[in-house]
């Protein structure tokens, strides 16, 4: 952040915010390639606030074990 504040008032702004722009995009690359192959999480350097998003879909993770327990019982 200090780094965007100082280009803003030595006016390369826009070239900053293009690097970081370029960096972000490589960044998504990589998150989506490692998410069409595993699960993924990401958290924050914060302290757990208690907010929990839930996306709605079942997790292969637990529907596999409790599908072996319905085989097995």
């Amino acid at each position: 952040m200090n780094e965007l504040v100082e280009a803003a008032d030595d006016k390369p702004l826009i070239k900053t915010i293009a690097r970081y722009g370029r960096g972000a995009e490589l960044l998504f690359r990589v998150l989506t390639k490692r998410e069409e192959k595993n699960s993924l999480a990401v958290a924050p350097n914060e302290a757990f606030g208690g907010t929990i998003i839930e996306t709605g879909a079942d997790s292969h993770r637990f529907a596999q074990p409790r599908a072996r327990a319905r085989a097995a019982g």
